[in-house]
């Protein structure tokens, strides 16, 4: 549900910067149509020019010419903005350089999960996915420790980390680790 209302949230955020830059567009093209508006017909520009305040000043040359400017400028900043709000937006919760997925597993199914670890490994080689430890029995050092394996595997960066872990295939299999295990996932991101 909550992935949901924020796939749904980001549409619609995506949506009102979309907008803004189509505004921003019709606001930098406007001058042009506003020109051909005001000197594309001989009777419409008189009639400008003899009709009231502040209409009559649309056919003059310097309030013209800041209009067209001041429409311009203010396309070009609607524009920049909403270019750099969908930029940042793009680049956020993704980080750069080396993600670890560690899972602490205590298995309860060990048929289950060999089900799991036939297909697992095929599938995470093809994204990119490092293993550096895989260890059923660590030292502990402080704490308790109530797990049958601890894994970290390391992928150059969140983006693969999470293309690897979303992907239809591996979703597939997932579903044997987590009916034969009791499963602890965090992703840590490396310090570089």
């Amino acid at each position: 549900m909550k992935k949901e209302l924020v796939n749904v949230t980001g549409f619609v955020i995506d949506f009102i910067l979309d907008s803004l830059t189509g505004i921003a567009l019709i606001f930098m093209i406007s001058p042009i149509v506003l020109n051909w508006f005001i000197h594309g017909d001989e009777d419409r520009y008189r009639w400008i020019l003899s009709g009231p305040y502040p209409f009559n000043s649309f056919g003059g040359g310097p309030f013209q010419l800041w209009l067209h400017v001041a429409l311009v400028i203010f396309g070009i900043l609607i524009f920049a903005i909403s270019r750099f709000i969908k930029i940042r937006r793009s680049s956020k919760g993704v980080r750069k350089g080396s993600v670890y997925f560690i899972a602490q597993i205590k298995i309860n199914d060990i048929r289950e999960y060999e089900l799991y670890l036939k297909k697992c490994n095929g599938i995470f080689s093809s994204y990119s996915g490092e293993y550096l430890a895989v260890d059923s029995s660590p030292e502990i050092l402080e704490g308790e420790w109530d797990y049958t394996r601890s894994i970290i595997i390391k992928f150059p960066d969140e983006s693969e980390l999470k293309n690897w872990y979303e992907s239809e295939e591996y979703q597939e299999i997932l579903k044997h680790r987590l009916k034969a295990a009791d499963c602890d996932t965090i992703i840590v991101h490396g310090i570089k």
